[in-house]
């Protein structure tokens, strides 16, 4: 095959150059036999179509698209965007055929079309736009990312601020069932909307999670794993309202495994970091003594950072006297969040020797314990912590000495 035994394109393409005619009889061929070896070269022969016959163009394609095969479709949304050449002009009946193609079905044509809607761009922004945002991306996080990389790329043509008010609806609407918001682009997007329209953003994550309580793990994914780019919300002046909304939220509905794993999530991604401001929220939270409130902080405190126990003493002490007013199973639940919490994060150290923060938690905990009243409860969470650290530290030697035998 032409594939096979080399790289056609720049021949194809010079060929086409010189005589014309050969690529209107390659489409020809194309088109009466749709599974034909000149597939191959179908986006470069249209290139050089536009460039040297630019008004037969737009008719050549629509006779293709007749066949209605996914790789010739492919070829001419690629042919429309990437090999579009230097047109200095939009053809008539490009823009409407782009729109078509838009909405197909397959992502790599969908693709091709805002890589068209980039070069259009230089010719005509109010079109470019019109077309672009037309492009659905709510089945493919590959066409999604295309699509926001348009907001930031290095050749971004269109700014968050640009957009109109049903624009950034159907963009919000479309990303709310994407099944990923993984990508770098699609964070970026989020993450710049945040700084300026947090509430919004959350209640797009939070519409993403109670979608995922109908839908199966492996077709959607509500939260990316981790964030490309982090949420911009600390700023806010509701910054403290819109965590305790997050709280009360996932305390409304706490029988969702959903909404309580990814609602910590989400409020440990909102909150970026578990400062005094944060800390704050929580207190309050728990001073209502109401038990929702506490399942709620309980999921939360499960991803607060190793440290937190040791630099918020005073709020560990004030959590669990309520914990066990409430009664056994609400201090054994506060208890386990906190030390999952103080367990968190990846322990390393030298072969042989017991990792630095095992280490620290010992010291720490029992520094700690010593100084609260015997017989309190804090003062066995902080001895529990101390006893914690030193089973695995013995645990990690025994093995290491089995290993070396």
């Amino acid at each position: 095959s032409l594939i096979e035994n080399g790289h056609p394109t720049p021949f194809i393409a010079q060929l086409v150059e010189a005589r014309p005619l050969i690529g209107e009889i390659i489409c020809l061929r194309i088109r009466k036999q749709p599974s034909s070896i000149f597939v191959d070269v179908l986006s470069v022969v249209l290139g050089q179509i536009g460039r040297k016959q630019p008004n037969k163009l737009v008719d050549t394609a629509r006779t293709l698209l007749e066949t209605d095969t996914i790789q010739i479709a492919r070829c001419i949304s690629h042919a429309f965007g990437w090999n579009r050449g230097h047109q200095n002009k939009v053809l008539d009946g490009e823009i409407e055929l782009l729109q078509e193609l838009s909405s197909h079905e397959d992502e790599i044509v969908r693709s091709g079309v805002i890589r068209a809607a980039d070069q259009i761009n230089e010719l005509d922004h109010v079109k470019a736009v019109e077309l672009f945002t037309g492009i659905p991306f709510n089945d493919s996080p590959k066409v999604a990312e295309d699509f926001l990389s348009s907001f930031f790329g290095n050749h971004g043509f269109i700014s968050i601020q640009e957009l109109t008010q049903d624009q950034e609806k159907s963009i919000l609407e479309q990303l709310r069932v994407c099944p990923s918001i993984e990508e770098y682009h699609i964070t970026k997007f989020i993450s710049e909307m945040s700084k300026n329209k947090p509430d919004v953003v959350v209640e797009l994550l939070q519409e993403r999670i109670k979608r995922s309580e109908k839908i199966d793990r492996e077709q959607y994914k509500p939260l990316p794993y981790s964030w490309n780019n982090q949420l911009q919300v600390r700023d806010s002046s509701e910054f403290k309202k819109i965590l305790k909304d997050i709280l009360d939220w996932i305390s409304k509905y706490f029988k969702s495994w959903q909404r309580r794993y990814y609602g910590a999530d989400l409020f440990k991604s909102v909150a970026a970091g578990f400062d005094k401001n944060v800390v704050s929220v929580l207190e309050e939270l728990i001073e209502t003594k109401e038990s929702k409130e506490l399942e709620a902080v309980e999921i939360v405190l499960g991803e607060a950072p190793r440290t937190f126990v040791f630099e918020n003493v005073e709020f560990v002490c004030k959590i669990l006297h309520i914990a066990q007013e409430i009664g056994a199973d609400c201090l054994k639940d506060i208890g386990s969040a906190l030390h999952k919490s103080a367990s968190s994060g990846i322990r390393s150290g030298t072969a042989g020797q017991p990792f630095g923060e095992d280490i620290e938690q010992q010291d720490q905990s029992l520094k700690i314990a010593d100084k609260l009243p015997i017989g309190s409860v804090e003062r066995e969470f902080y001895r529990s912590l101390y006893r914690s650290a030193e089973e695995s530290i013995r645990w990690h030697a025994e093995r290491d000495e089995v290993n070396s035998d």
